[in-house]
């Protein structure tokens, strides 16, 4: 049998205070994290178009890749 991963979403999302954007990372069983800090939305997408697949591969060992 397959075992299906848990699906993780990826968001560029303002930063409150100022004017930066970062990464929401959700898990399905986790707290949310907001990686790095972006310029741009136009920035924060492209990162999570190139290379979140890569950054889920790492973290925690690939447990959601």
């Amino acid at each position: 049998m397959h075992e299906t991963k848990p699906t993780v979403t990826f968001k560029a999302v303002k930063i409150k205070i100022g004017s930066k954007w970062c990464v929401r990372v959700t898990f399905p069983s986790e707290v949310p994290q907001e990686l790095f800090s972006f310029v741009t939305e136009a920035e924060a997408k492209e990162w999570i178009a190139r290379d979140s697949v890569a950054w889920l591969k790492l973290y925690r060992d690939g447990k959601y890749a």
